[in-house]
């Protein structure tokens, strides 16, 4: 079925793929991975053009069973100008749960679209191994607010479960960085709530020293208002 793979005729799927109401679903993923690994590259291409999000669910699907021994193929396409197909493509990866991807999905922690970095966040916290979990520290200073809250809860999450070491010092580092006073109440709370759960009472001195500095900026301010 090599033929079948070819660009040309995986490019005529587009058409089919992209109507409004693709019918039988489970025909059409059962069509797909008969393909061999030769159509793994076109059916990539195809997917920045799919409009019908079920259609390029299914694809992405086949794509996992297609591509699990033949991960390279897809992350030789990590650098594809498109975001929307990177962030395809690490979806795929994440699904087929191949450790040896994680050093690749790393160089795209700071991607700059949003949506791929938040696509690899995901990514890290599924894939096996110890190294994904560690590189959810990363995303503690992203540039967006809803990313750093997501990687700060994964971040607990996975350091109370024994997989991610060095938590506490990370989340500490955070709060002490001169951009943590411009964050908003809702993100302090929930660095503040991670570190409660994963700081024990090994941040105490730090807390005394947080509570300590915030009265002595209350009294200051007081005076100078006087």
């Amino acid at each position: 079925i090599d033929w079948a793979g070819g660009a040309e005729r995986i490019e005529k799927l587009t058409a089919v793929l992209n109507l409004e109401e693709v019918k039988d679903l489970d025909h059409l993923y059962a069509y797909l991975i008969l393909h061999h690994k030769n159509a793994i590259d076109p059916l990539t291409d195809i997917l920045g053009s799919l409009k019908n999000m079920k259609s390029r669910r299914i694809l992405c699907d086949a794509m996992v069973e297609l591509a699990r021994e033949e991960t390279e193929i897809l992350t030789r396409r990590l650098k594809d100008r498109r975001w929307y197909i990177v962030r395809n493509i690490v979806y795929i990866l994440s699904k087929i749960g191949n450790e040896r991807v994680v050093d690749e999905l790393s160089a795209l922690i700071h991607h700059s679209e949003s949506q791929v970095r938040k696509e690899v966040l995901r990514a890290f916290e599924v894939l096996p191994g110890p190294k994904a979990k560690q590189y959810l520290v990363k995303f503690l200073m992203d540039e967006e607010s809803s990313i750093r809250i997501l990687a700060t809860r994964s971040l607990a999450q996975f350091a109370l479960g024994g997989k991610v070491a060095g938590a506490v010092e990370h989340l500490l580092q955070t709060i002490e960085d001169s951009k943590f006073n411009n964050r908003d109440l809702y993100e302090k709370k929930e660095i503040f709530d991670a570190l409660g759960q994963v700081g024990g009472n090994v941040i105490l001195p730090f807390m005394r020293k947080i509570l300590k500095e915030r009265v002595w900026f209350k009294l200051h301010k007081g005076r100078h208002e006087e």
